[in-house]
């Protein structure tokens, strides 16, 4: 029954994979649904997939209905803490039977913390289905037995399953009885149908459940007596072979080095690529051991030197991710400041405008320009206005909330965009960058430090008032420019809400 650990651990292992795929990652539910949907139909491992949002919320359940809330299930709280967990058996609360439940914590990109989790259910009579098509015992009957009173059945007779409570039919086994004890073996006895069965049974303490699967008697017999006949039959062979010299001088001479060079030729099928023999003779079996050798050492050569071409490819591989993804960080950052530069902006923003609309938080956004830029370039000389910029970077960076954006809109503007952030939220973050600016010295270079301010304009979005993406992005950054137009209007170095 060692094979059950491993199943989990590898059902657990495709859940971590689906959970880092960039589709999971992405927020974008439709994409969610559509992958998650995807997985289901083509692997066969999982019952139903689910995704758990950091609420505790189903939003995607590629089998039933959503909208359940499993924030106080163990595996959630496991896994929105960023630890994968295996949990059950338990009842689902969407199938209304007992289920495995595999969880892993689903991190987005740039983001230190989940946003939800994904879930693998297995049925619990699906793992018993399982089992016995994986037993050597033919037409048998598995049994899963739970510590809290659960059983699946899954009979390969009829080639059906089933589930429900362990109760005084089911104590009538004793094989079911002895893995109920935590005991582990093998036995001869009665089923709960009143048919002699020899049944295996044991407790898998690491994952709190017992295992029993019991064969008919009558079958295991016919096996018995089928090998005991076969191996008469060979018996008889061999005795008469021993009056028979010429066929031992055959054996000695011919076929028990043919045997041992098919033996050797298998090992060297399976990888065992140092096989070689020895045979002194030089007749004709010598003859082919010499070259079953030379064939050996032509497959070592061979190998070895794909390995070496395989290990260049591998590095040529990683050197290729690593440059794709210098490329992609290339091209969404400004080169001067090291934020985002607009054209991140703009997918960025639509994205967090859908996740407002679909969940109903707030949005805002700031527009920041420095007062009298220009002065400085002209002044002091372009290469000073640089060191200004990647300044105003940082202070605009080090008072950012980590879910916060900050984007490099063009020339001395600047743009930040605030998701569930209300007027009066993003107002108060806008001033502590003012006073932050105001109150820094600002390095231009050959010992120069000069004062700077800033304006700031904000706008405010309900979500509520979000129904065309496109549209509401185009009126939040026009109203942020507006509260920024009039922010300048106003003796620049201050903070305006947009008011409609």
């Amino acid at each position: 029954m060692e094979y059950i650990n491993l199943w989990f651990d590898q059902y657990l292992l495709k859940v971590n994979s689906i959970a880092q795929n960039k589709e999971m990652r992405s927020l974008d539910q439709q994409r969610i649904e559509a992958f998650l949907n995807r997985q289901h139909d083509d692997n066969i491992i999982f019952d139903s997939l689910v995704y758990i949002n950091r609420e505790g919320y189903s939003i995607v359940n590629t089998r039933y209905y959503s909208g359940i809330y499993y924030g106080d299930r163990e595996y959630f709280k496991s896994a929105i803490k960023g630890k994968s967990y295996i949990d059950g058996p338990m009842i689902s609360r969407t199938a209304n039977r007992p289920v495995f439940v595999f969880a892993a914590p689903v991190i987005p990109d740039e983001a230190d913390t989940p946003s939800g989790v994904v879930v693998g259910v297995i049925f619990m009579d699906s793992l018993a289905s399982r089992l016995n098509a994986a037993d050597p015992a033919v037409n048998g009957i598995t049994y899963i037995l739970s510590h809290n009173n659960m059983i699946a059945v899954a009979d390969g007779i009829s080639d059906t399953t089933a589930f429900g409570s362990i109760g005084e039919k089911y104590m009538k086994d004793d094989g079911i009885k002895a893995a109920l004890s935590r005991d582990t073996g093998v036995k001869g006895y009665t089923n709960v149908d009143g048919k002699a069965v020899l049944g295996s049974y044991r407790w898998v303490a690491q994952r709190n459940i017992g295992i029993v699967t019991e064969v008919p008697v009558q079958n295991f017999y016919d096996r018995v007596i089928s090998m005991t006949f076969t191996a008469l039959g060979l018996i008889g062979i061999v005795w008469v072979a021993m009056f028979m010299s010429f066929a031992i001088f055959m054996r000695r001479t011919i076929i028990a080095p043919l045997k041992e060079v098919a033996y050797r030729a298998l090992r060297l099928a399976e990888g065992h690529l140092d096989e070689r023999m020895e045979y002194r003779s030089r007749n004709e079996i010598g003859r082919v051991v010499e070259a079953f050798n030379h064939m050996a050492d032509e497959l070592q050569a061979s190998y070895e030197e794909l390995q070496l071409d395989k290990e260049e490819l591998e590095a040529q591989q990683a050197e290729l991710i690593e440059k794709n993804s210098l490329l992609e960080r290339v091209s969404i950052t400004d080169a001067l400041t090291g934020l985002y530069n607009r054209g991140y902006m703009i997918n960025r923003l639509a994205g967090d405008l859908s996740y407002s609309q679909r969940y109903g938080q707030p949005l805002s956004c700031l527009m920041m320009d420095l007062d009298f830029f220009k002065a400085i370039n002209d002044t002091y000389g372009h290469q000073a206005g640089d060191l200004v910029l990647r300044q105003l970077a940082q202070i605009i960076n080090m008072n950012l909330r980590k879910s916060d954006v900050a984007v490099r809109y063009g020339g001395e503007e600047f743009f930040v965009i605030c998701p569930n952030t209300e007027g009066n939220g993003a107002v108060m973050l806008g001033e502590r960058i003012r006073r932050a600016v105001q109150e820094h010295d600002f390095d231009i270079g050959d010992g120069n430090v000069i004062r700077m301010t800033i304006s700031i304009g904000v706008a405010y979005i309900a979500p509520h008032y979000i129904k065309d993406i496109v549209q509401a992005e185009r009126d939040i950054i026009t109203r942020a420019d507006s509260a920024l137009y009039i922010a300048k209007g106003d003796g620049r170095n201050n903070v305006k809400l947009f008011a409609k």
